[in-house]
């Protein structure tokens, strides 16, 4: 491996996705879950690096924002939904101050006042921004702060679709759409849930067919012209998964990481993947967990904003951590004068914690859920900011976006991976599992027709079975996405996953019907018309890119 020795280097990456939710209800998992998402994370992540640029620091971050993502940021719907979900917060917040200046909560009046603003702060730098977060996110890879990556259209769980087609479909939609709001196809790639899976045969899993031989997602992602992705460190180490860790740093050691029979193979450099020029980079361990991690990691620090713990009906956040032994109704006040001293203390501690792993050289990649900044840990975008500072003005430690990374530190090494994500257990239990195996039931079943119709479609031939082949491919897209499976698995929002995946499911075949029928009768029957209408206005994603 060439230059592994050489300069340390640090890659932040942060994967920002939501699923589609506009048009499919507010409250607590429609339109408002994409705006408090957007108000959390999104606008405090363009300002923290703006910050930062305006000091003359290009910290280059990496950033992935999901095709289905950028089509609900940038659509009319959301630019109309996000200012009245601001007002409505912003009103919730001052009629909290109301009611605590007249009741034994007067000590949580200076927090209202702080929501308050900090609604009304984002109002106008949504204003600022001309209502356009995709746009400003651009502006931001055009300053050079940033490079931001692709991903498939709808985070479908690429090892487990129905067949390479159906791969493809996700890979070369979800391109298409970030060269539609981007103005180019990226180097980079989001491998949604880091699922991998190699070349060779596979068998569906859910019924009695389907053997067939499979092509290796690298060949796939080769083809688009990727250059890397990433990957788990256990993929590399044939280690135990990441988030079996419990690792922890103090001043004067390293990380306890559980001793582990492993590969030997070193994770701070990238890899060839096969036998393709596509390399994958590989998640660090000490660095995520001392990130990700509420047990663990900086998020869980006493001072920190509460989570889970609401006042209602508004749903504003008075309290801090305190301590995680304790249960919610003895929270303490939060206090947000001591939160930028804390991320400075722990920006250091982070800072001096990549170094330390670094210590013979080589280069970290430390990929997070963008969500993580802002929404989940309300003082993240505040830690990155000092971090990268503290980067700026490190002679021994450079910020890097893996595409920089290949061209001054190209890897020679080609490294054979087995299948496996990020996700718990490090394979694909939480995407399929007694819970939801019906889903994949369903999924494949539908695939299989919608392949066969495809197959003798001619493109242009036909406006009407055009449109109503658009309708079937895109609902498909959207009934693929992987996190339907994955909210039915953690049980959280189960409900809500269930009915959003019949709802999309049902629709192709709707769809499907409505083609079959209209090619036997030769006309486009006025109710299937207005069938189709509607389906296309309710879900906006991906038109003219289909």
């Amino acid at each position: 491996m060439s230059n592994m020795k050489s300069a340390k280097r640090f890659s932040l990456v942060l994967h920002a996705h939501l699923p589609h939710v506009l048009n499919h209800g507010r409250w607590p998992h429609g339109a408002d879950w994409l705006s408090e998402v957007a108000c959390e994370t999104y606008l405090p992540l363009i300002k923290a690096i703006g910050d930062l640029l305006a000091e003359g620091i290009k910290p280059r971050i990496t950033i992935g924002l999901t095709p289905i993502l950028c089509e609900q940021l940038s659509s009319d719907v959301f630019k109309e939904e996000f200012p009245r979900f601001l007002e409505t917060r912003r009103a919730a917040a001052l009629k909290d101050l109301d009611q605590f200046a007249s009741s034994k909560d007067k000590h949580l009046a200076p927090i209202a006042v702080m929501w308050a603003g900090y609604y009304e702060d984002t109002l106008g730098q949504f204003g600022e921004l001309n209502y356009d977060i995709v746009g400003a996110f651009k502006r931001l890879e055009d300053a050079g702060a940033i490079e931001i990556i692709g991903s498939t259209a709808t985070h479908g769980y690429l090892p487990l679709l129905y067949s390479d087609e159906r791969v493809r479909e996700q890979i070369h939609i979800g391109l298409e759409t970030h060269q539609k709001h981007f103005g180019h196809k990226p180097a980079g790639f989001w491998l949604p849930e880091c699922a991998y899976r190699p070349a060779g045969h596979w068998k569906r899993p859910v019924d009695d067919g389907g053997e067939t031989n499979r092509a290796g997602i690298e060949e796939l992602l080769a083809a688009e012209g990727i250059e890397y992705f990433f990957v788990d460190s256990h993929l590399v180490t044939q280690g135990i998964p990441l988030g079996a860790y419990k690792q922890m740093m103090t001043r004067e050691g390293g990380p306890d990481i559980p001793k582990e029979k492993t590969s030997g193979k070193p994770t701070h450099h990238p890899y060839l993947v096969g036998k393709s020029h596509v390399s994958c980079f590989v998640r660090d361990a000490a660095c995520g967990m001392q990130v990700w991690s509420g047990d663990h990691g900086y998020p869980g620090d006493a001072a920190y904003l509460e989570f889970h713990k609401r006042h209602w009906p508004g749903g504003m956040r008075y309290w801090r951590i305190t301590s995680a032994d304790k249960d919610l109704g003895t929270k303490e006040p939060y206090d947000p004068l001591v939160v930028e001293e804390m991320a400075s203390q722990q920006a250091w501690h982070f800072v001096g914690l990549v170094k330390w792993v670094l210590r013979e050289g080589g280069m970290i990649c430390a990929p997070y859920d963008a969500e993580l900044f802002g929404h989940w840990w309300h003082e993240g975008p505040v830690w990155l900011r000092e971090t990268f500072r503290l980067l700026a003005a490190d002679e021994d430690l450079k910020a890097v976006t893996p595409s920089e990374d290949l061209l001054e530190h190209p890897p020679d090494a080609h490294i054979a991976l087995p299948a496996g994500s990020w996700g718990e257990g490090g394979g694909d239990d939480v995407w399929l599992n007694d819970s939801n195996t019906w889903i994949w039931e369903i999924l494949y079943a539908l695939a299989e027709r919608l392949s066969g119709i495809f197959a003798t479609h001619k493109a242009g031939a036909n406006r009407d079975l055009d449109d109503i082949m658009e309708i079937a491919r895109r609902q498909m897209l959207l009934a693929e996405a992987s996190d339907w499976p994955f909210l039915i698995t953690t049980g959280h929002v189960k409900d809500y996953a269930e009915k959003r995946f019949r709802e999309h499911a049902s629709a192709v075949g709707e769809a499907l019907d409505i083609y079959e029928r209209t090619v036997q009768s030769g006309e486009f029957a006025v109710e299937d018309k207005i069938t189709i209408e509607i389906l296309n206005k309710e879900d906006f994603p991906f038109n003219g890119l289909l």
